[in-house]
């Protein structure tokens, strides 16, 4: 994921919207996970995956937990991604008077997906791992342009000796990602191994805005 965004605003959501009653009692099951109906958006098959006690796998205790899920992944093929822009709400039911999140045991969940394009990635069959940068913003204007300097870092969790790639790129509305499909190469002997802790790894970005255009004739 490349980015998490929280804000408020006060436009309905453009695919989904889930109203779940009972709410208190749905939490007392031994059932852990809940699946929405599923959705269409950008071409593709969706729903969310709600955990009312939170995900524990997640750090989600104590806490209502919900994600957006791809149906149907073997569309795609072991090389392929569908880049998205998303936004999940929990909606409040009193605006502007207090927290309204759950009224009368009611609790209303909202989704919308905007599909930016595919991208052919790294696999298993050429054995690379690859790294992008996404430009994920719903409201991009087509006229709009961002100048980026930004470098994408493999941790060693080891050693320290960290793999980095740096590049400075023009982002716009047909242009959203630029990054490497070659950025590891996973047959070296013993370098996962510094990569791949407790199967986990870790990726960081370090982006810096150089420029922007707004309004190009």
């Amino acid at each position: 994921m490349e980015g998490i965004q929280r804000s408020t605003r006060q436009a309905p959501p453009t695919h989904l919207r889930l109203k779940i009653e009972s709410f208190s009692l749905i939490q007392k099951t031994s059932l852990e996970r809940y699946d929405s109906l599923k959705f269409e958006a950008g071409g593709y098959k969706w729903k969310l995956a709600i955990y009312p006690n939170g995900n524990k796998c997640g750090n989600g205790i104590d806490h209502i937990s919900f994600y957006l899920v791809l149906v149907d992944k073997s569309s795609f093929g072991i090389n392929k991604e569908a880049v998205v822009t998303f936004n999940l709400f929990l909606f409040d039911q009193f605006p502007d008077k207090y927290f309204g999140y759950l009224v009368n045991d009611i609790c209303v969940l909202e989704a919308e997906v905007f599909f930016i394009k595919n991208i052919e990635r790294g696999n298993l069959s050429d054995g690379n791992l690859s790294v992008y940068l996404v430009w994920a913003d719903s409201e991009i204007s087509p006229k709009a342009k961002v100048l980026m300097d930004f470098k994408l870092r493999l941790v060693d969790q080891l050693s320290g000796k960290h793999k980095d790639e740096q590049f400075t790129h023009w982002f716009d509305k047909t242009d959203k990602d630029w990054g490497w499909g070659k950025f590891l190469l996973l047959s070296v002997p013993n370098l996962l191994n510094e990569f791949l802790v407790k199967d986990c790894c870790k990726l960081e970005a370090e982006v810096t805005i150089l420029g922007d255009v707004k309004n190009l004739d």
